[in-house]
């Protein structure tokens, strides 16, 4: 359009221009014709940018529109579960404090139960002594015999009672060198009476001839519980043999106790978590035994197992042996 204009200063038909400088009316109107086109072009171009623009704001607004949505939705799913996790600490603190109460329920019953035998002795005890002096019937020697179960039994129920203390406390526990044979043998005529009134044999097997640390007074309440649950399995038992057998033995670097009775072993349903609190198959208890059996043995290094089939159930303590110096010189001094 500017060759043009500059083609027009010579252009006959228009009015004819003295230099390059005058326009003409055909330049005139081709430069009224370059403006509009600029123009348009830059009106076009604006409104190109601004629809753009527009697009883009819209569809800023709907996205904030949805995110504002969502955020309304978390900030309601929010409140809802602040909502239910205050419900479920308010739960979980209902089940703690029943669970509690429980425990509580049940550790009293079991060591009711624990003290029932040695206090029960004792009373019979005290009733024997009082019939035969009512009858003048009771003698020096007798006396004697019954004040010696007396003590003996107040003794098992304060070694029960102070065993129990300290593992409740979680105290630390006090070990000493123990021949583990010489334990069993002790608590031989607290089992035997029990066992024969329910004609129960009872084999015992002592081949370990090593020497662990165990505290005493702790492992003769596993012992007994062992004992005292096979006989309660055999006792409704209609069998011509009832038997229980306690074996000891020695293997690599630590001793094994086994507790076997030939009754009718345990019920599926308690297999899995037969030593866990309050699991029992038992009427009455409250299932203390085998989860203190198991945290005694525990507490002193040591493992329990056992084996079940219809006519035989096994209990198998590991414990580490611990031969001391002061028992190797007692072993070579005898």
């Amino acid at each position: 359009m500017a060759l043009l204009r500059l083609n027009s200063i010579n252009t006959p038909e228009f009015t004819p221009a003295k230099n390059i400088y005058q326009e003409n009316e055909y330049g005139l109107a081709l430069r009224i014709i370059w403006s509009s086109s600029f123009l348009l072009l830059f009106i076009f171009i604006g409104n190109f940018f601004y629809e753009q623009l527009l697009i883009k704001e819209i569809s800023t607004a709907e996205k904030l529109k949805i995110k504002q949505s969502k955020l309304n939705q978390k900030t309601h799913e929010n409140k809802e579960i602040t909502v239910l996790l205050k419900e479920r600490e308010t739960l979980i603190e209902s089940l703690v404090l029943a669970n509690k109460n429980s425990v509580t329920g049940a550790l009293s019953a079991s060591i009711a139960h624990e003290l029932n035998q040695p206090i029960g002795a004792i009373q019979l005890n005290t009733e024997f002594i009082q019939m035969q002096l009512e009858s003048n019937t009771l003698n020096n020697s007798n006396l004697s015999d019954f004040i010696k179960n007396i003590s003996r039994d107040n003794q098992r129920a304060s070694k029960i009672i102070n065993a129990l203390k300290d593992i409740f406390k979680n105290k630390e526990i006090q070990t000493a060198p123990t021949n583990i044979n010489e334990l069993i043998e002790s608590l031989i005529p607290i089992i035997q009476l029990r066992a024969k009134n329910n004609s129960i044999k009872i084999d015992i097997d002592l081949r370990s001839k090593s020497i662990t640390m165990i505290n005493s007074n702790e492992f003769q309440q596993v012992i007994l519980n062992l004992i005292n649950n096979a006989i309660e399995a055999l006792i409704d038992l209609s069998l011509l043999e009832k038997k229980i057998t306690i074996q000891t033995l020695d293997i690599k670097d630590h001793l094994e106790l086994r507790v076997s009775d030939n009754g009718k072993g345990i019920p599926e349903k308690l297999k899995n978590n037969l030593f866990s609190l309050m699991k029992t198959s038992k009427d009455s208890g409250m299932g203390l035994g085998l989860w203190l059996t198991k945290h005694i043995i525990e507490r002193h290094n040591g493992e329990i197992s056992y084996t079940t089939a219809p006519e035989k159930t096994e209990f198998l303590i590991k414990l580490p042996i611990a031969i001391t110096d002061q028992y190797k010189s007692l072993t070579k001094k005898s």
